[in-house]
């Protein structure tokens, strides 16, 4: 793990920075990839779930232990180089996610039993469980996937999972078509369901439409309004078979804001619409959506979209948003990287279809709430190399300028910063 300072300096090890960074956690299996939670609690440590490697029999395998690790700023391991172990013993667990609570702690969830069942559990901030076991989430379905833990006013948590299901009028057995809906539940702080005791379903198919997209694994994304509720997108596929992205808002009650409980980015049925990425204002109250378009012919050619919704769920840049990147080959598809709020405005960040194999340089373009474009050039690409970018992501710093992060060829982690204005700041780490 490695630390920045503003000025995009490196700072760990402290007394004497390098690329090398902290080791965080060694795991005892090589040959698997795996993707971990990662967070910042309250103090400015970074807390990172992530699953050991290792059984409690020893053996080298994925899943097994969920460990935490917890790093302070100065980049000392207050957990020690072991972690500490926050799974049952009997848990096999999948991807561990993780979320600051508004209390100084830590919520961590995973699934496990061949993905039939999600387990919830809380550290404070002195690095005890406090939850126990924590609490779990079962369903009479193939599988869960969680999607995300978002904070709620009082210390807890909101889970959001998806779960499979079959379509109607299909029974439940083995190879039967399955479609996607969404459930969540509300922890307070003691581990306690809220919302009447039980969860709430956000999505469930109707007879109207076919399910939720499932993309990378992904079938919807959140954001914390701020204030205990969550906001969801996701791609619902109708009976005609056209996808259109919603979006859905719910307080931290569990009540749907919307009056039509959820709204569509954009009123085009002449392309599907999926694979939607989400910022939000927790000021204004302003949703900002990425999505992908593809024409319903032959072609099927793609592009990037992009929407303002309101608080009361009203598009404020106008009835089929915003095209960011043109209509071109499926070869030569752009990539999303984020929706990041700005005051009165977004930061749209994407991977431009510069090649068909190799994605390259990384798009920006700062958007005003009336869906004006802010920058003379409308667009600043912070990273122009011509090597391949992975896993792109970025972030807003309270010193009111984005960072972005990325792996480049496969070789090196680097970083770069963009202000408001559309400048650079230093130089590529």
């Amino acid at each position: 793990m490695q630390k920045l300072d503003v000025l995009g300096n490196l700072q760990w090890p402290v007394g004497n920075p390098s690329t090398e960074g902290i080791l965080v956690y060694q795991r005892y299996i090589e040959d698997y990839t795996v993707d971990y939670g990662l967070t910042l609690d309250n103090s400015g440590n970074a807390v990172v779930g992530i699953d050991s490697g290792w059984d409690e029999q020893g053996a080298i395998r994925p899943g097994g232990k969920a460990i935490a690790c917890k790093v302070s700023p100065s980049g000392e391991l207050l957990l020690g180089a072991e972690g500490l172990v926050i799974s049952p013993q009997n848990d096999l667990v999948n991807i561990v996610s993780c979320e600051a609570t508004t209390d100084g702690g830590v919520a961590f969830g995973w699934t496990f039993d061949a993905s039939r069942i999600l387990r919830v559990v809380k550290m404070d901030e002195t690095g005890q469980l406090v939850w126990g076991d924590g609490q779990i989430y079962a369903a009479e379905s193939i599988t869960l996937n969680l999607g995300s833990l978002e904070p709620t006013e009082d210390g807890g948590v909101i889970f959001s999972l998806s779960y499979n299901t079959p379509q109607e009028p299909f029974t439940n057995k083995v190879g039967v078509p399955q479609t996607h809906d969404i459930v969540a539940g509300k922890l307070n702080a003691r581990g306690e369901y809220a919302w009447n005791q039980q969860p709430k379903i956000i999505y469930l198919h109707s007879t109207q439409d076919l399910g939720i997209s499932y993309d990378d694994g992904n079938s919807f994304v959140t954001q914390s309004d701020g204030k205990g509720g969550v906001i969801y997108s996701y791609g619902l596929q109708d009976n005609d078979n056209q996808w259109q992205v919603k979006l859905q808002h719910i307080d931290f009650q569990g009540n749907n804001l919307y009056e039509d409980i959820r709204v569509g980015v954009t009123d085009d049925t002449t392309r599907d619409h999926q694979e939607p990425y989400l910022g939000y204002n927790t000021t204004t109250g302003n949703a900002y959506v990425m999505w992908t378009s593809t024409t319903q012919d032959i072609e099927a050619l793609t592009g990037l979209h992009a929407q303002c919704i309101d608080i009361s769920g009203t598009k404020k840049w106008g009835n089929l948003g915003l095209e960011l990147s043109g209509q071109i080959s499926n070869s030569l598809s752009a990539q999303s990287v984020g929706m990041l709020p700005f005051e009165n405005s977004v930061l749209a960040s994407w991977i431009p279809p510069i090649d068909p194999t190799i994605f390259q340089y990384i798009r920006t373009a700062m958007i005003s709430d009336d869906g004006a474009y802010l920058w003379a050039d409308r667009t600043v690409d912070v990273k122009t190399e011509a090597t391949e970018t992975i896993r792109a992501s970025g972030s807003v710093s309270i010193e009111n300028y984005a960072a972005f992060v990325w792996e480049d060829n496969e070789t090196k982690v680097k970083a770069q910063n963009i202000n408001p204005d559309g400048t650079l700041g230093v130089e590529e780490i």
